[in-house]
């Protein structure tokens, strides 16, 4: 359980947490309470939340539902306020992949819509969105730590900063010295 694994983390002299957003979101009512009854009780000491959207959103999709992207933009963050959770990453590489058929254009121009709306709801709470850049067998967009810084730069948006995954890096070949960069986007 959710509660186990972040206690178990906690006890092995960690400082921080972190889940699976969608899990988070996928939670019955229930389960939900004793989430939050167990954080207040004893903090489970979330801080980020990775995974966090179903491919179903298809963000890179300029004809993707917006308002079900909205709505669940809603849900996610309110679930991660009430827990401390304060960094919610952007991997989720086929859910935020360009589909065939798009340009490269209109697919950016939906990402950047959908961090734009993530970011105006989120960060005035509490919750910053960071891009994970992932490996090209994950997705076909912010696939290294200079793209992504790129599209950092261009947002413009407080709310939306850069992770930098040295797993990631290491697969694509990202020379280190891109995060020295980057670092004020970090």
């Amino acid at each position: 359980s959710l509660i186990a694994k972040c206690r178990y983390v906690l006890d092995a002299g960690f400082d921080y947490t972190e889940v699976g957003g969608g899990m988070l979101v996928g939670l019955d009512d229930a389960e939900w309470e004793t989430v939050l009854r167990e954080n207040e009780k004893d903090s489970l000491g979330l801080y980020a939340a990775n995974s966090l959207f179903p491919k179903e959103l298809r963000m890179g999709d300029p004809t993707a539902d917006r308002d079900a992207q909205i709505a669940y933009i809603r849900k996610l963050v309110d679930r991660f306020v009430p827990l401390g959770i304060r960094y919610a990453v952007f991997g989720s590489g086929v859910a935020r992949s360009i589909p065939d058929g798009v340009s490269r254009a209109d697919g950016i121009a939906a990402l950047r819509r959908f961090m734009t709306d993530f970011a105006d709801y989120a960060y005035p709470r509490g919750v910053t969105l960071v891009i994970e850049p992932l490996r090209k067998k994950e997705t076909n967009v912010f696939v290294t730590v200079p793209e992504s810084a790129a599209e950092v730069r261009a947002l413009a948006n407080p709310g939306v900063l850069l992770l930098c995954d040295a797993f990631h890096m290491a697969e694509e070949g990202t020379p280190v010295d891109t995060v020295r960069d980057a670092a004020p986007l970090i």
